[in-house]
């Protein structure tokens, strides 16, 4: 379900954790093109293009126009990562980091209970497995 992730210091990467399976992988050999399972292909099947700055900040580019969102907003040009961030390609939803105090917590995360809630009033509707959210929601 998920594994330690070894850090260096001195190598520049990112971690991803699938928010569906819990999956947490560790991208270290940057620049690279991800497809939308964010597992890394050729330039022709990507989605992402994860690159690092001369700064050593990590960003994200988008190959594709439409479907891919970074903190919920579309993502249409390249965008740095900060400490966190989600992603959102299709039905796929991650969380990147680039701290290993980030990193750590991941495991920690409960995938079987994903809280849908009124965005107006806060008030919690439900909790579900993150498979069952669309239907639950698209059926309210």
């Amino acid at each position: 379900m998920f594994e330690f992730i070894k850090f260096s210091k001195k190598t520049t990467g990112i971690v991803v954790f699938d928010c569906r399976s819990a999956d947490i992988k560790k991208i270290d050999s940057l620049p690279c093109f991800v497809d939308s399972n964010f597992s890394q292909c050729q330039n022709s099947e990507a989605v992402l293009e994860i690159r690092v700055g001369s700064d050593n900040t990590i960003s994200v580019c988008p190959m594709v126009k439409d479907g891919v969102y970074i903190n919920s907003s579309p993502l249409s040009d390249s965008v740095a990562i900060d400490e966190i961030a989600t992603i959102s390609i299709g039905e796929n939803l991650y969380y990147l980091t680039t701290s290993l105090k980030r990193a750590e917590q991941f495991a920690g995360i409960d995938i079987s209970k994903w809280i849908v809630f009124y965005a107006d009033s806060g008030r919690i509707e439900d909790e579900l497995p993150f498979g069952r959210l669309k239907n639950s929601i698209l059926n309210r």
